[in-house]
């Protein structure tokens, strides 16, 4: 926290000195609770507790020469319900401040940039519904990289080095050599008018860790966007879908022989991946859709995933107002009735959105409120020991202030 803080001061400090966008936003959110039922056999089990809450709060400052910025979560989550000693029911929380993101960009000349932590998408690796981006779309690294942006408009150059979340993990056994994989990665990005193309390879000198991603954005039409991308993982791990769902990865259900956590069964994989994604606006209607596909059936448990978002204008009941409605689908195309073949996973999340008072962007609220349903289920298989399905219900609200 003191860290955020001192970025904090540092911006406003930059921010007095020079001229530059400042943007900040902070979001709290809820599940409200979780609710969870599963059926293993003949056998039904079902639990319900409260969700907790988290704080996310995020801040930038762009300037000719300097960009830094930060991205913090607190969260506070029940992870325990036993019985003290005088035979009564407590529950213990534990309170994290520890999903801490930054980034440094500095730029001493026109054409060269230092990048620290500053990971860079090409846009066609993003993914609409989800809101989220492939990885392998990022033409920067997130450890050290040096970015060139020669005299061609909408043309990034990237190199440099991934750094581990775990720096021990690059030192040998005896502490003093360096590991064989440098984690070396290059990248490129090229953003013109009505389309962008760009992609990346990372791990350059380990053929068991590489990720290479090529994408392309196409926006030649009004309010129409259209993203399409191929990654390759050597190590069968698509981070960006690995998780679509909207359970909590740390809850789970029990399939007769092990517990098994929801993000087992929670996205998609592969050595090769296929994604495309598309939003199209027109008032007072938007919709969005979202598509990846593992070309090989057995390096991944899912191997189709499609989402689906409706953002419906209201402003005629209320001004300020909409309804947001996403869904996803998640399919294991192995050969039905096979013992291989796992059950469909689903889910659907309606939202009333609320938004009121005008930020410093003039294209987005001060303050905007969500309060929704999302409805999780897994169609019964016989893959496990036991015939197994579950599903999953939460109440999900949040208030997001933008600055």
């Amino acid at each position: 926290m003191k860290k955020l803080v001192a970025l904090a001061l540092g911006v406003a400090a930059a921010a007095s000195a020079f001229s530059a966008d400042i943007s900040f936003t902070n979001e709290v959110s809820s599940r409200t609770f979780d609710s969870w039922h599963w059926e293993v056999g003949d056998t039904d089990y079902g639990k319900t507790k409260f969700a907790g809450f988290s704080d996310e709060v995020t801040a930038d400052y762009e300037g000719d020469i300097l960009k830094v910025g930060a991205d913090a979560v607190f969260t506070l989550t029940p992870y325990a319900r036993t019985k003290n000693s005088s035979g009564e029911d407590v529950t213990y929380y534990s309170v994290d401040w520890d999903d801490v993101d930054w980034y440094i960009e500095f730029s001493p000349w026109k054409i060269v940039s230092l990048g620290f932590s500053d990971e860079l998408y090409t846009e066609g690796s993003h993914l609409f519904v989800l809101d989220d981006d492939i990885k392998g779309g990022n033409y920067s690294t997130d450890g050290f990289a040096v970015l060139l942006r020669p005299e061609v408009e909408g043309l990034t150059i990237g190199a440099g080095v991934d750094f581990p979340a775990n720096f021990d993990d690059w030192l040998d056994d005896d502490g003093d050599d360096h590991d064989v994989d440098p984690a070396l990665a290059i990248g490129v990005d090229y953003n013109a008018e009505q389309f962008s193309i760009g992609g990346a390879i990372h791990h350059l000198t380990n053929g068991d860790a590489r990720v290479i991603g090529v994408y392309a954005a196409i926006r030649a039409v009004e309010g129409l966007g259209l993203h399409v991308g191929f990654t390759h993982s050597a190590s069968k791990v698509i981070e960006g879908l690995e998780d679509v769902t909207y359970a909590p990865s740390s809850y789970g259900f029990f399939d007769g022989t092990k517990w098994r956590d929801f993000n087992t069964y929670c996205g998609i994989g592969g050595k090769n991946v296929l994604s495309a994604s598309i939003t199209y606006s027109f008032d007072p209607f938007d919709f969005a859709a979202d598509f990846a596909m593992n070309l090989n059936s057995d390096d991944s448990d899912y191997d189709l995933y499609s989402a689906a978002e409706f953002i419906f204008n209201l402003d005629s009941v209320v001004k300020g107002l909409g309804l947001d409605v996403t869904g996803f689908v998640l399919y294991d195309l192995g050969d039905a009735g096979s013992d291989d073949k796992l059950g469909t996973t689903f889910g659907v999340k309606p939202q009333l959105v609320y938004k009121t008072g005008s930020a410093q962007s003039a294209d987005e609220a001060k303050h905007e409120f969500r309060v929704g349903v999302a409805y999780q289920k897994k169609f019964e298989d016989d893959r496990l020991k036991k015939k197994s399905s579950y599903w999953y219900l939460s109440l999900p609200v949040s208030w997001k202030y933008t600055y």
